[in-house]
């Protein structure tokens, strides 16, 4: 949504007599200027700007560890990640030609879709986390070499 201009708006200020125009000073005009700035400001904010739709991890600058992949087979979608209003969601599916390791990073999350704070999480093969520099890695592995985890969480 895009504020309308000031000039377009009527500012109601009261006439000093009758029939004197009712005009604002220009300090006036500029300060509701700048007022309307700031209130756009705030209401794409608000809307979201920033917002990243729904999208596989290569595509928005994030990379896989040594070993990880995207799984894809079906009904698996690898791993998408979406920035919406400040939150940012990751849906998951990756596989690794052999064992997990303990503290392994698994991807790396570009930035801007990264944690304010590390958070830790679980997946279907063990527990995972996140980093606030966007390593994504497994914190107890679980058996196996395909599993599946998702988060959410809050950034500026």
């Amino acid at each position: 949504m895009t504020m309308p201009n000031t000039l377009d708006r009527a500012y109601p200020y009261p006439s000093l007599s009758p029939g004197t125009p009712n005009n604002p000073p220009l300090h006036f005009q500029q300060l509701a200027e700048a007022l309307d700035a700031d209130v756009q400001s705030i209401v794409d904010d608000l809307k979201g700007a920033g917002d990243v739709a729904w999208a596989a991890l290569g595509t928005l600058g994030g990379s896989y560890g040594a070993g990880y992949a995207a799984y894809t087979t079906a009904p698996w979608n690898g791993v998408r990640v979406r920035r919406h209003n400040g939150v940012v969601y990751i849906a998951a599916a990756v596989t690794k030609n052999a064992a997990t390791v303990a503290n392994e990073t698994i991807l790396t999350l570009p930035a801007g879709l990264r944690p304010p704070t590390n958070i830790q999480g679980t997946a279907s093969a063990g527990a995972v986390a996140v980093k606030t520099t966007g390593e994504v890695y497994i914190a107890t592995p679980g058996p196996g070499t395909t599993f599946s985890f998702g988060f959410s969480y809050p950034v500026s």
